[in-house]
């Protein structure tokens, strides 16, 4: 598998997130899970990318505007997945390593323990240091999301113009 081309992807057209659903109802806990996602117009390369890494789901998303193209969408949810995804694309990530650390961090401090009760099938308390510890992690790969990425220059002002 060339993880270093999947690691160029998402560096290009996709993204990493850490998705946080809230409380339904004011009942349950917030829930976060990690996402890989690449999105682009190509129908073809979504489909390669859950063909070669055998995980994943394609979608398509039309747009609101009649004169744009439909959107293809390959998204990893499953948190397994999403670990080893982003453990083999560690080394060629570029643009987006300090979020992929991030993630693995928090993918790490979650474990494969969901909450979720048994018998019921619902999701139970979480503890609230580990909520805490979630909602850190959460905030900062947002963070990363909406910061400046280092390709960002600063222009020089000469003479009060750019």
């Amino acid at each position: 598998m060339n993880f270093e081309a999947l690691a160029w992807a998402i560096d290009c057209e996709g993204s990493l997130k850490l998705v946080k659903r809230k409380k339904i109802h004011g009942k349950y806990n917030p829930t976060y899970q990690a996402h890989i996602q690449i999105a682009m117009c190509d129908k073809e390369f979504p489909y390669k990318m859950k063909e070669i890494f055998q995980c994943g789901n394609v979608y398509l998303r039309t747009r609101e505007k009649l004169d744009q193209r439909p959107l293809w969408s390959w998204i990893v949810q499953k948190q397994t997945d999403v670990e080893r995804l982003l453990k083999n694309c560690l080394p060629y990530f570029i643009l987006k390593r300090e979020k992929a650390e991030e993630m693995l961090v928090f993918l790490k401090i979650k474990g494969d323990n969901n909450h979720r009760d048994l018998i019921t099938g619902r999701y139970g308390h979480i503890d609230p240091a580990k909520l805490v510890c979630y909602e850190k992690h959460y905030q900062r790969v947002r963070q990363l999301t909406t910061r400046l990425g280092p390709w960002h220059v600063t222009p020089i002002v000469v003479g009060g113009r750019f």
